[in-house]
């Protein structure tokens, strides 16, 4: 038997060394991973966006990844362009995310597809972080979202998601595993462009909106929001339908998340319908809770509200059944406090219609030789109109003008005169008006007053509605996983197999 020469040995161990580097490296070179961060538009002039704290914790998860980044985002905000350049060091690409930034992004994906940089296994993630606006725009599937530049008078320009669907058939033509995330506003939109290869992910349903922001806390980032908590839980080796998973539950807002599994698309179809109208509320600006009245048809919408109350309940009853692990007596109480609230400002505008029936007798019984002066105008506005006010500013103008511009101040001061022939039949009213009236009016008045109240209602709602979608997607999850198994197949969707 002969024997081996030692240098054999090493020659062999040398030789083996090679392969087991080149298969190691062959397959990181096949598993590239390719992002775009999309965003930052729609901000008011300043040096920072409420996007920052968001792009902190994105940019610190790229920077400790194998993720190679393209950043088109924002534009005009000087401290936020600061912090993009500084987390995100390695970034292939930087340009403003106004039009010309947008199609060249759409347009540099392309080629990368077509020229095989991006080739199949390959990962490429779409971050879009902006404004958004509701669906439905002409004709389009998903929805509007708002890029950084503004075009004149007629406000911000928008660009449809809609422009990503050649994206994603090329990407699956190529074999190429693509996610997209949207956290916009109405985000939930987007999932209208789902082709079941694509993990979609929104931070918002269709009808509601985001939210964002968040504070720096010594060196940390805090935030409540959905898209805050998804940047926060982006790991290395996790995948997308866990990290949302996680976002979802451990967000604070009268939001609703979605995602373009299966399980979700089910958990989403069950609960989001009849859980839409208890997370609208009124806050600064938004008037969401305010938009689901007419007062005109108030017997109408109360009567709907309340059968859209029943149903849900009996929704939530029978899921408790099936649902052995979850308290639904938190999310029953939430929906019957929101609901108090409702029937509280449906009373204030049924008792508002028949004080206005009032108001509406005494002009026509006392004032009908002046009816020019008050057809043109509802009852109520007529009894609330600030005409004082309107005065006050006519009669600065009426000051500030030359003696000879004769016809300006003519018709300055008739409608001065206007006015104050108004405000006499306005007390006059106010005089004869019923204490019962009145009582009726100033209710309402304290229900819009107070309606901002409508947020911690709804957020409370929300809360609870997401501790029950949670269990609807465990139960959904469940089931597939057996319904696989019985097939022999192994259980699967394009965001538990795209991994970061």
């Amino acid at each position: 038997m002969h024997k081996k020469n030692p240098l054999y040995f090493i020659k062999v161990f040398f030789l083996l060394g090679q392969l087991v580097a080149f298969l190691f490296f062959s397959k990181v070179s096949a598993n590239e991973k390719h992002l775009y961060v999309l965003g930052g538009g729609g901000e008011p002039t300043g040096t920072t966006t409420m996007f920052d704290r968001n792009m902190e914790n994105l940019g610190s998860f790229v920077g400790h990844s194998d993720w190679k980044a393209a950043v088109i985002f924002n534009g005009g905000h000087s401290d936020t362009e600061s912090l993009l350049k500084s987390n995100f060091k390695k970034a292939s690409r930087w340009s403003p995310f106004n039009e010309e930034g947008f199609k060249d992004s759409l347009s540099e994906i392309t080629k990368k597809l077509n020229e095989g940089t991006l080739k199949k296994n390959d990962q490429l993630m779409l971050i879009v972080d902006t404004h958004g606006v509701e669906g439905g725009q002409n004709g389009q599937r998903s929805h509007d979202i708002v890029l950084s530049n503004k075009v004149g008078a007629q406000g911000t320009q928008t660009f449809s998601m809609d422009r990503l669907k050649p994206i994603m058939d090329l990407a699956h033509q190529k074999g190429v595993k693509l996610a997209i995330i949207d956290n916009s506003c109405y985000s939930g939109n987007t999932q209208a462009l789902n082709d079941k290869q694509t993990c979609l992910i929104s931070s918002a349903g269709s009808a509601h909106p985001a939210f964002g922001g968040g504070q720096k806390i010594f060196f940390f980032n805090y935030s409540t929001h959905f898209s805050g908590k998804f940047y926060d839980k982006m790991k290395s080796g996790k995948n997308l339908e866990e990290v949302y998973l996680n976002a979802r539950k451990s967000s604070d807002n009268p939001d609703f998340p979605m995602i373009s599994t299966p399980e979700g698309q089910v958990a989403e179809a069950e609960l989001y319908e009849l859980i839409t109208p208890y997370l609208y509320f009124n806050y600064k600006n938004k008037n969401d809770f305010d938009s689901m009245y007419n007062r005109k048809k108030i017997d109408q919408i109360s009567c709907q509200h309340q059968d859209d109350y029943k149903k849900l309940q009996n929704f939530i009853a029978k899921q408790s059944a099936v649902l052995k692990d979850l308290d639904t007596k938190p999310l029953k109480q939430a929906l019957e406090d929101y609901r108090n609230y409702q029937i509280k400002y449906e009373e204030a505008l049924k008792a508002a219609n028949k004080a206005e029936a009032e108001i509406k007798k005494i002009l026509e019984d006392n004032y009908g030789a002046q009816k020019d002066l008050w057809k043109g105008d509802e009852p109520m506005a007529f009894l609330s109109a600030n005409y004082e006010g309107s005065n006050s500013v006519f009669r600065r103008v009426l000051e500030n003008s030359r003696p000879k511009e004769i016809d300006g101040r003519k018709n300055m001061q008739a409608l001065i005169d206007l006015n104050l022939a108004k405000i006499k039949i306005r007390d006059g009213i106010a005089a004869k008006l019923s204490p019962e009236a009145h009582g009726k009016l100033q209710a309402l008045q304290y229900i819009v007053h107070t309606d901002e109240e409508t947020f911690s209602r709804a957020n409370k709602v929300g809360l609870e509605a997401k501790k029950l979608y949670d269990e609807l997607y465990k139960k959904n999850t469940e089931e597939r996983k057996r319904s696989a198994a019985l097939k022999g197949e192994i259980d699967s969707n394009p965001c538990r197999d795209f991994k970061l």
